[in-house]
């Protein structure tokens, strides 16, 4: 099933960048978000029987490590990574197959690993692509999680 994602998130930052060697950082923060799933699932076709939308809220710390500056410090690419927690507000989704759907409880665990750049002439401006998978790690009675492709464009507040 197709899934759209809305999501708002703050991303607030913990310690100072560490160096890694000469030209490497690593930065640490921590995301708070707000999001809107709507599944295209129709309903002739909805064999889970779950539910084509809901509320995700989510907690996660994001570990970036960013490269040297490039073209004259105009923009740094970076890889990051983190391990949050979600709750959704229904724990059984649209899909099209009995044995999709279901995953199992409200708390989620929220798995993402993404690459991007920043910007630095447009203001710190940056854009990435994540891999975000959600799961309950078969603490719920049924864990058949669900995985989402994300571009995100940041803008510093």
């Amino acid at each position: 099933s197709e899934l759209v994602d809305y999501r708002v998130m703050l991303r607030f930052d913990l310690l100072d960048p560490h160096a890694l060697g000469e030209n490497w950082l690593l930065e640490s923060a921590v995301e708070v978000s707000l999001a809107y799933w709507q599944l295209d699932v129709p309903d002739r076709k909805n064999y889970s029987e779950g539910s084509d939308e809901t509320w995700v809220g989510s907690v996660s710390p994001v570990f970036r490590l960013t490269a040297p500056g490039y073209w004259r410090h105009a923009w740094q690419p970076y890889l990051e990574g983190g391990l949050g927690a979600a709750w959704l507000q229904r724990k059984k989704l649209a899909a099209y197959s009995y044995e999709e759907g279901d995953l199992g409880s409200h708390l989620q665990f929220e798995d993402r690993i993404g690459v991007g750049v920043k910007f630095f002439r447009w203001h710190g401006l940056s854009v990435d692509f994540s891999l975000m998978h959600y799961s309950n790690a078969n603490l719920g009675d049924a864990n058949d999680g669900i995985n989402l492709r994300q571009l995100s464009i940041t803008l510093p507040l």
